[in-house]
């Protein structure tokens, strides 16, 4: 066993320890909380050398050779491990950001397979936490993990609507991260790779309002949902005037429930049989005129005729997914305990939302979904499992590694001789796929002084594909671009010909 580790305190240092010497470095600076420093670790043989930020280079020289040859625990150790917590002078583990992590001048990219982790998210970069504070005025960050993005507001910082500041690239949607953060969702993503939104009791997606169509006032929604509790809350959704009710979606003891308050009058119908747990189902809701249905799966309709009038239902307030939070909570309403579980699709007066997060203005501690019928994975060696609908799934054949794929970490290139069969044609069929949303596929051309002058690339810029051909120095550079994005980590087949 060996192990590098840096308790952070007044007299910060680095340690190296083995099974059965200790080193110690003390570094010259005190680490700051909540600010980005830069250590570099450099280990060979039996000396180790170590600098913070651009501060003095400290060397020492250890009683042992040091060879890493085993698996790498970035952040902490597992709980298997917990046992050896008793060789080092902490017992936790550490809480923060590591950004551009590089072994030996090799980045390591968190978002690939190569790694395992626990409790690992995505880590934000704050410009505000190096700008200097003014009085009465606050910094707000605009882009996340860029420096020089930031603003100064006289208003309180958590009321700040961030997307207000467009982060977002161009065909990508803003939505705000409650309390003080945003995301950024791709508009044009493929059809074919469903989101499923994950929810855990205070997740929540905050919507315009659900309306009836306008012409007939028939309101209809569809729900694809997989509960993991026997309770939760679906959607919710007052008037705008919020004396004159809500009405809700929501389970009770694995009992389907909609719920509707309209004035003094409160309606309410229930499903014929309870749920299945960890099983996927689908409600269909219907208001037309005085006629309000609800349909669990393949159950017959419930049925309830009432006499209400349309302004009564209509115009209503935001719609929440998932869960009430309190800062929307008006004073009379009740408390709902959240949903747990998963939303695959919502169908709104027959408009699908494959992505349920789209359009939404808010939303809190949703993450993606992965889980039943594909997990675990119910195909074959080599076969992926890809959710259709509901609870079905197809197997799909992975592409196999061998000498027909190459598998580049953006660091590294290949070079070939390409001559063309046909030189007034060129053509590429491959198959690709990655997580990363900027990069150099291929480029073909001239390599001299007359660089530019002539060339083919494919590149990928904000996860689309861009394709660039110039035919000689005296032409326009013509270009395409993907009508979707790519940056999806599935595969993809590309076709290309001039």
């Amino acid at each position: 066993m060996l192990a590098v580790y840096i308790p952070l305190d007044k007299n910060s240092s680095t340690n190296i320890r083995s099974d059965r010497f200790i080193s110690t470095i003390q570094l010259s600076d005190i680490i700051d909380l909540n600010t980005y420093v830069r250590l570099q670790i450099q280990i060979l043989y039996n000396e180790i050398q170590v600098r913070l930020n651009n501060g003095k280079l400290l060397s020492r020289l250890l009683p042992f050779n040091i060879v890493l040859t085993n698996i790498l625990h970035i952040g902490g150790l597992p709980i298997s491990f917990h046992s050896l917590s008793q060789y080092f002078d902490v017992n936790e583990g550490f809480q923060g950001c590591i950004h551009e992590l590089l072994i030996n001048e090799r980045q390591i990219m968190f978002n690939t397979t190569e790694h395992i982790g626990q409790n690992i998210d995505e880590c934000i970069g704050n410009p505000c936490r190096s700008v200097s504070s003014r009085n009465r005025i606050r910094c707000i960050p605009i882009r996340n993990n860029d420096v020089n993005s930031y603003k100064y507001f006289d208003n309180d910082h958590s009321i700040i609507d961030r997307c207000l500041t467009k982060p977002c690239e161009i065909n990508q949607q803003c939505i705000n991260v409650h309390p003080n953060n945003y995301m950024c969702i791709c508009v044009n993503c493929s059809l074919n790779n469903l989101y499923i939104a994950g929810f855990h009791s205070n997740s929540y997606i905050k919507h315009l309002p659900f309306q009836s169509l306008k012409d007939t006032e028939r309101f209809k929604i569809e729900l694809w949902f997989l509960s993991e509790s026997s309770s939760g809350l679906l959607i919710y959704s007052e008037h705008i005037n919020f004396k004159k009710g809500y009405f809700k979606l929501n389970l009770e003891r694995k009992m389907l429930i909609f719920d509707i308050i309209i004035g003094s009058k409160r309606i309410l119908l229930s499903s014929r049989y309870p749920i299945e747990l960890n099983k996927w189902h689908q409600c269909l809701i219907e208001i037309y005129s005085q006629k309000l249905s609800l349909i669990l799966d393949q159950e017959s309709p419930v049925i309830s005729y009432e006499l209400v009038s349309s302004n009564m239902l209509w115009p209503r307030s935001f719609t929440f997914i998932g869960y009430l939070p309190n800062q929307y909570r008006s004073i009379n309403t009740s408390i709902f305990e959240g949903f747990r579980g998963a939303i695959q699709k919502i169908i709104l007066n027959n408009h699908s939302l494959n992505d349920i997060r789209r359009n939404a203005i808010e939303l809190f501690n949703i993450t993606e979904y992965h889980g039943y019928p594909c997990q675990p994975n119910p195909c074959t060696l080599n076969r992926k499992c890809c959710q259709i609908e509901l609870n079905n799934y197809t197997c799909i054949e992975e592409l196999k590694r061998n000498d027909t794929s190459l598998e580049l970490d953006g660091t590294i290139n290949a070079m070939y001789s390409y001559i063309p069969s046909n030189l007034r044609r060129n053509y590429f069929d491959f198959l690709l796929k990655t997580k990363h949303s900027w990069g150099l596929i291929f480029y073909i051309g001239e390599t001299s002084l007359s660089f530019f002058s002539n060339y083919l690339s494919l590149i990928i810029v904000n996860g689309f594909l861009q394709l660039a051909i110039k035919i000689d120095k005296n032409s326009s550079v013509a270009l395409l671009k993907s009508q979707i994005r790519i940056d999806d980590g599935q595969w993809h087949h590309i076709e290309i010909e001039r």
